[in-house]
């Protein structure tokens, strides 16, 4: 799918430009399913597939996922919790490795990923306590 300025969404070229990255989904966005295509052999690998009741959204205005071709891992976004937050995944066994975020908010946009220093910075919602005024 392209966007109003006919750049592709949901994909992803590693720098060699032999790898792409991109997401699937169904036609309900009930299902995102990250997939990789070898440019070289026309072969397609299934990497991750998430599945929700409602409707599968991967951030505000913005992809919360990325693949670190480098390091071999990828950057995934879920609000399994009931929260929008970050995971990385292995990307040769798919296991989950660890969540990056938690707590009470929701990953609005990945703002840049310095992968080097294993840094992300990124914008957020999240839920103020409050009390009731009597």
């Amino acid at each position: 799918m392209l966007d109003r300025n006919n750049e592709l969404l949901d994909a992803q070229w590693n720098k060699k430009g032999t790898k792409f990255a991109f997401v699937s989904s169904s036609r309900d966005h009930k299902i995102a399913h990250l997939q990789i295509a070898d440019t070289q052999t026309g072969a397609v690998t299934s990497i991750h597939k998430e599945e929700v009741a409602t409707y599968y959204e991967s951030g505000v205005n913005a992809e919360n996922w990325k693949v670190l071709f480098d390091s071999n891992e990828f950057i995934w976004y879920s609000e399994k919790t009931d929260w929008g937050h970050l995971y990385l995944y292995d990307l040769k066994t798919k296991a989950l490795k660890n969540e990056i975020t938690s707590g009470n908010f929701i990953v609005k946009q990945i703002k840049s990923i310095d992968e080097k220093n294993r840094q992300i910075y990124f914008s957020c919602w999240w839920k103020r306590s409050w009390k009731p005024i009597s």
